[in-house]
């Protein structure tokens, strides 16, 4: 994130804390992926920090998503899965 954003490749408002830090978020998230946990699957799991006021409610739709916020997540995870691969 940090190289990709000096670099001048990511267009949203730098977020504070960044996308990624070192430090989990404090306190357990209870979601979706706690099965594939159980079950002995790795998890990247995505999401801000506070929860957005319209999670997991009838309005937590893709109207809520910011297309520049979600365009540099996505080259962020390219980036990483092509040196993860070494591709």
């Amino acid at each position: 994130e940090q190289r990709l954003r000096h670099l001048g490749l990511l267009h949203a408002a730098p977020p504070d804390p960044p996308f990624f830090r070192l430090s989990p978020a404090p306190g357990p998230v209870e979601d979706d992926h706690v099965p594939f946990l159980r079950r002995g699957v790795r998890v990247l799991h995505l999401i801000p920090t506070p929860f957005p006021r319209v999670w997991h409610t009838g309005g937590d739709t893709e109207d809520n998503l910011d297309p520049p916020t979600v365009q540099d997540l996505a080259k962020i995870l390219l980036l990483f899965v092509a040196e993860f691969l070494q591709l």
